[in-house]
C-alpha cells in the first residue's frame, strides 16, 4: 500500500544545530528612538536586528595563554565615544586600545591564571 506524501511545511527550513538564534531581547523604545535606530540601520545597510546585535556585542577579546585553558574572554567593550575607536564606516575596524608598552598582566576569568598580553593579542569580536 502506498502512503500519501506529506505536504511540505511553509517557511524557511530549520538551521543546522548550533546556528539557530534561541533567545530574544525585547526593549521598549519611544517612537523617536525607534525611528533613529531604523534610520541608522538603513544608513549602514543592515537589518535592525543585525545593527543592534553588532552594536551591543562589539568588544575586544583576548585568548587565555594557559596551555590548560586557551579560552577566549572579553577584555573590554568598544568605546564608541573615543575618537580612535569610532569609525564612520561600519566595515572598518576600530583602532586597538593601548596596553602598557611592555605588556599588561591580565587574569583569565576562567582559570584565574595571570599572563602578559600585548596590543597584538587583542581580537575584535563584532558578531
Amino acid at each position: 500500500m502506498l502512503r500519501p506524501k506529506k505536504a511540505k511545511k511553509a517557511g524557511r527550513p530549520p538551521l543546522p544545530k548550533g546556528e539557530a538564534k534561541v533567545g530574544t531581547l525585547r526593549i521598549r523604545v519611544t517612537p523617536d528612538e525607534l525611528h533613529a535606530i531604523e534610520a541608522t540601520a538603513k544608513d549602514e545597510e543592515q537589518t535592525v536586528s543585525d545593527w543592534i546585535r553588532r552594536t551591543l556585542l562589539r568588544s575586544w577579546w583576548l585568548t587565555c595563554k594557559s596551555e590548560d585553558c586557551r579560552k577566549p574572554f572579553k577584555y573590554r567593550d568598544i568605546d564608541e565615544l573615543h575618537p580612535r575607536e569610532t569609525t564612520n564606516n561600519p566595515d572598518d575596524d576600530p583602532c586597538k586600545p593601548n596596553l602598557n608598552p611592555g605588556g599588561q598582566k591580565i587574569s583569565c576569568p576562567h582559570c584565574n591564571q595571570n599572563a602578559m598580553y600585548r596590543r597584538w593579542d587583542l581580537r575584535l569580536n563584532s558578531n
